[in-house]
Parts: structure tokens; C-alpha cells; sequence
């Protein structure tokens, strides 16, 4: 059995330096041109790491690398420095280079169902990034205090991992307006959750919650909160008194379960042992709220 694992091992890092030593005109095939911007696509393939020709391609402006065994990006990933579009979701992914805080022009990074525990602060760099998808990853439970630097992201998604309060860098994320942190192990929700003053949509559901802060109250912009009954204790009375919201009631084990609308779209939903059916579109997903509300 011993020399079995020898072998797949050997056979495992063949494959590795196999991938490394892709020639130029190999990732060239991968490569095309839309509307005057290189675009690199690798989707459902083999590769285990990044080949160094990619080095020879340093105006890429938009790259997806999904669903292939990469369990490391190499340092020279902060030569891309044109780079806006990075996903690199469903991989293997387990650690990032501080490298990656060189990709300064980043907007979108997607780093989803990969197997990271832990960030690096340089992502704190990425100034113009506008959307972070860190969902799927299990293990995740911080992020680095520096990532309250990214000022302009609209978009953060830390749901299905280990998460058991909201990071302090999330609450200074001024310009956030969708924030799912669903499916983690958080209890409650900080006091100054209203410093997150541009936030439109806030899904919580699969969290052990006992309340909702009165804080949610006091942020204007705030359009949809999702949020599972099963451990909810107390729900602030003035949720009842926002303007223009209305309300349906139904009665609980443990406190009436409530949908509010608001503006044909915005509501607060608090389900109990039974999600409903719901549908509420992002601007910032493609996805539909409901196919996030799994039982």
C-alpha cells in the first residue's frame, strides 16, 4: 500500500510539472479577444497549476479559471496588473501569494468553493475592487482587518462558511450594498451594524440568531433582510413602524413569523421551520435570492 501511495504521488507531481511547462502557443489557445479586451478562459480541465507562459501575457484583462485542480497561484499572478475580472471559483484553492494585492485595476474577484482557511491583508490593496465572492470556501472564519480599506466594494458574499460574528473589516466597507453571510454560525448581529449606511441587501439565513439589533432600523437604504426563525428570540418592535411597510402575521412557537414589503420589492422575511417560496433579483447577482434559500 506504501509503495501505491509512492507512486500516486510521484504520478501526481509529474501531472504538476506536466501543466507548469505548457508552452506559450498552448495558452495562447486559451486566449481570445472581445470587444478589445484578452480574456483568458480555462473551464473543466486538468490543470494543477498555472503555467509560467502565462508570464509572457501580462495585458490579460479578464481571467476564468473554473473547475480545474489549481491548488496554488504562483507569485507571478501580480504581473496581470490590467487584470478586472479574476475568477478563479471551484478549484482547489487553499492559500493566495500577497501578490495578488498588485492586481490594483481588480473589480470582480470570485474565489468561491475553494478551500481557503485563511486571507492575505494585502487584498486590502485592491482599491477599485467592486465584488468579492469568498462563498463555499468552509473554512473561512476572519478576514484581515486591512480588507476595510476596499471602499468601493459593493458586493460581499462569506456565505456556507465559519464565520461566528460579522468581521470587523466588513463594517467598514462604506460603500456595501449586498452582504450575504448566510449559512455560517453567527448568533447575533453588532450593535453598529448601521455603520453599514449604503447597505440594500442583507441575507442571513442558516445563522443561529437569537435577535435582530434595533440598528437595522436606522439604515436607510436597507431593502431586504433575510433571516431563519429557528433560533430568533425578539425582533425589534420598530421594524413594525418603518414607513410604508406592510405586514402579514402568522403565528410561531416562538414569535409570529412575518413577511414585510416595501416599494413592490423590499421586505424583511423572518422564516420559520419551513422556507416559502420567494423570489427578490440583485443588481449585483444573477442569482435569484430564492436559490440561495435552500432547506
Amino acid at each position: 500500500w506504501s509503495g501505491f501511495q509512492v507512486a500516486s504521488g510521484l504520478v501526481s507531481r509529474l501531472r504538476v510539472e506536466w501543466y507548469a511547462r505548457l508552452t506559450d502557443s498552448d495558452v495562447r489557445r486559451k486566449i481570445t479577444q472581445e470587444s478589445g479586451r484578452l480574456i483568458l478562459r480555462v473551464i473543466n480541465e486538468e490543470w494543477r497549476a498555472l503555467p509560467g507562459a502565462l508570464t509572457d501575457s501580462p495585458g490579460l484583462d479578464e481571467v476564468y479559471i473554473r473547475q480545474t485542480a489549481v491548488s496554488t497561484l504562483p507569485t507571478f499572478i501580480g504581473l496581470f496588473q490590467r487584470l478586472s475580472i479574476l475568477d478563479l471559483s471551484r478549484n482547489r484553492i487553499t492559500s493566495l501569494p500577497p501578490h495578488i494585492g498588485q492586481l490594483v485595476e481588480l473589480k470582480q474577484l470570485d474565489l468561491s468553493f475553494n478551500c481557503l482557511s485563511s486571507l492575505p491583508s494585502e487584498l486590502g490593496q485592491l482599491k477599485n475592487l467592486e465584488r468579492m465572492d469568498l462563498s463555499s470556501n468552509n473554512s473561512l472564519s476572519t478576514l484581515p482587518y486591512q480588507l476595510g480599506k476596499l471602499r468601493m466594494l459593493e458586493f460581499l458574499d462569506l456565505s456556507s462558511n465559519r464565520f461566528q460574528s460579522i468581521p470587523v473589516a466588513a463594517l467598514r466597507m462604506v460603500n456595501l450594498q449586498w452582504f450575504d453571510v448566510s449559512d455560517n454560525h453567527l448568533q447575533e448581529l453588532p450593535q453598529d451594524i448601521d455603520r453599514l449606511q449604503s447597505l440594500d441587501s442583507l441575507l442571513l439565513q442558516r445563522n443561529p440568531l437569537r435577535y435582530l439589533p434595533l440598528a437595522l432600523c436606522h439604515m436607510p437604504h436597507l431593502r431586504a433582510v433575510v433571516v431563519s426563525a429557528r433560533s430568533l428570540q425578539q425582533v425589534p418592535t420598530d421594524l413594525y413602524s418603518i414607513p410604508g411597510l406592510k405586514y402579514v402575521l402568522r403565528s410561531s412557537t416562538v414569535f409570529a413569523t412575518f413577511i414585510k414589503f416595501m416599494d413592490q420589492c423590499a421586505f424583511v422575511c423572518v422564516f420559520g421551520y419551513v422556507f416559502v417560496c420567494l423570489s427578490c433579483y440583485s443588481p449585483y447577482s444573477s442569482r435569484s435570492i430564492t436559490s440561495r434559500l435552500d432547506t
